[in-house]
């Protein structure tokens, strides 16, 4: 018959092996919970034909990497502007913008010109932005483009 001690010392080397046996397991597979509800799948299949569309596809071709389907991030894309350039004052995607900097958004929404102009000059000079120099020529182009397209 077994003592109180030799059955303690059997259950702490059961239970050792046990969650090793048990990690192991757990490295080996990997268990996904699946959504099955309908919303979950319409969305689902709803995302694919995003991912699939002819316009996602074409920007992941422009940014795509050197393998076919990879997506890089690294490589830098030129987006199509309206008028003037990217790094400077730029209209694209109905707004006028100075680079990369957010105080300086003008969106059209379908606004007469005068408006826009007027919203531009207001930020202007809020935020002391610059439009000279070597800004001057974008900036120009894109005060063209607003008289002739808004």
């Amino acid at each position: 018959m077994k003592s109180y001690a030799e059955k303690q010392h059997e259950n702490q080397h059961h239970s050792a092996a046990n969650v090793t046996s048990q990690r192991q397991a757990s490295a080996d597979t990997s268990l996904q919970f699946v959504d099955n509800r309908a919303e979950a799948s319409n969305l689902r299949k709803l995302q694919a034909m995003v991912d699939n569309s002819p316009r996602i596809l074409a920007q992941r071709q422009i940014v795509s990497g050197d393998k076919p389907g990879q997506f890089s991030l690294q490589r830098v894309v030129q987006l199509r502007f309206d008028a003037g350039e990217g790094g400077k004052w730029h209209i694209h995607h109905e707004h006028i913008k100075l680079g990369t900097n957010t105080d300086s958004r003008v969106n059209f929404n379908e606004r007469p010109k005068k408006e826009i102009r007027k919203e531009l000059g207001e930020k202007i000079d809020r935020y002391g932005l610059n439009v000279g120099g070597d800004l001057a020529a974008s900036f120009r182009e894109c005060i063209d483009y607003i008289n002739a397209h808004c």
